[in-house]
């Protein structure tokens, strides 16, 4: 478990640029590779294998552009297939495949129709040499739902290909983990409106852990990237990161990561009113597993970090997030979340922004291939004026096959 949970470190990418990790993109592949090695398929030919599944999300939403005011609510339908597949080369070596493939289409026509790609979809290649963990990796996904993005407002679809393709190398040592990462990101919104976003970045980071007890780690890890955005609208920037991290797992059931540190963009100038800037900022990230009981697993996040917003090249953002996953009967669940932000601009276009979050999600097997789940989320935002205040509430019935 450990070792795996390392290996996310030695990852990439994207929010504190070199050294922040994509936790969700990272652990969502890990968990899909560990599911293959357990699950039957639908298809087996040799050493491939292969899964199929589909569903179908159903969500009345309240104010789908999170707008202060004027809202508008819309009755939304997400039919999507998956395939997941493993071709095991050797014992050891292995290449992995996610995709997922939906539409969405607003009822009231609030937003225009879209494909989407679902997050989470890859292709990657694990390779064990000797000592050596070689992973090559593409990982892709084409959305619409802004929501993520606490700053915006008046934005209910931002159509963009994000494809983040690179390589990973970690030498395992036992007492010593030493990993290498490069990465190419792609980012290109595909609404004329949004094109000043598109932009590509030139990723790298190490890290070095050292075992300082059979369940402990500590250790360093810095990076530099360069980003080119395709319109003169935000600057292109260098930036350098590095700083400590710490992780633990402190019994079967309980697990701690921590990493801290700084970073420092270096802006370009941009025309003859925007001079050449520097930017610097501390960054944390928190992360709390634990399993209290049979029936009860909870997790606690936190962190600082800075971040590309819709309307900003760059704006710091505090997070908190809790979420308790019930195990209520046999093939019942509950899920209850909570999130607390706070976005500040770093270029002076709002003070301060509060978002908080709660949700709720019960779900059922209702045989052994389908599962349902009724889910609510709501958004609450709190500004330095009434014009930055909105609250949005997001109800969403999801259906799931797997064949």
């Amino acid at each position: 478990m450990w070792l795996g949970w390392l290996w996310v470190w030695a990852g990439s990418l994207r929010a504190q640029e070199s050294v922040w990790i994509s936790l969700a993109g990272e652990e969502a592949a890990a968990a899909r590779r560990a599911a293959l090695a357990q699950q039957r398929f639908n298809v087996e030919w040799g050493t491939l294998g292969l899964r199929f599944g589909g569903g179908l999300e159903v969500e009345a939403n309240d104010n789908v552009r999170s707008e202060v005011r004027d809202e508008k609510e819309d009755l939304i339908f997400r039919p999507r297939v998956n395939i997941n597949g493993v071709w095991r080369v050797s014992d050891r070596n292995s290449l992995n495949l996610g995709l997922g493939v939906g539409y969405v289409t607003y009822l009231k026509g609030t937003e225009p129709d879209n494909l989407v790609i679902t997050p989470g979809s890859d292709l990657d290649f694990d390779v064990w040499i000797g000592d050596f963990e070689i992973n090559l990796h593409s990982r892709f996904t084409y959305s619409q739902d802004a929501t993520a993005d606490p700053t915006a407002s008046g934005v209910g679809t931002l159509n963009r290909f994000v494809n983040v393709s690179g390589t990973r190398v970690r030498w395992d040592l036992y007492d010593l983990v030493l990993a290498f990462n490069y990465d190419h990101l792609t980012y290109v919104a595909t609404m004329p409106e949004f094109s000043y976003m598109s932009h590509v970045s030139e990723l790298g980071a190490f890290s070095a852990a050292l075992r300082l007890a059979p369940d402990f780690f500590a250790g360093l890890q810095v990076g530099a990237g360069m980003t080119d955005f395709d319109e003169p609208v935000f600057r292109d920037n260098v930036h350098v990161a590095g700083g400590p991290f710490i992780q633990w797992v402190v019994s079967d059931y309980t697990r701690v990561r921590l990493a801290a540190g700084y970073t420092t963009y270096f802006n370009q100038a941009l025309g003859t009113n925007r001079p050449a800037s520097t930017l610097s900022s501390f960054f944390f990230d928190l992360r709390a597993q634990n399993r209290l009981t049979e029936f009860l697993t909870h997790t606690l996040s936190a962190g600082n970090q800075v971040l590309s917003g819709v309307g900003d090249s760059t704006f710091e953002l505090l997070y908190v997030r809790y979420e308790a996953v019930w195990r209520l009967f046999e093939k019942t669940g509950l899920t209850t979340s909570f999130s607390y932000e706070f976005a500040s601009s770093t270029s002076a276009r709002f003070e301060g922004l509060e978002r908080f979050g709660v949700g709720l999600s019960l779900h059922r097997g209702i045989t052994p291939r389908l599962v349902a789940s009724l889910s609510y989320q709501g958004y609450f935002r709190m500004g330095d004026d009434e014009d930055q205040e909105y609250v949005q509430n997001r109800l969403v019935l999801s259906l799931s096959y797997t064949f």
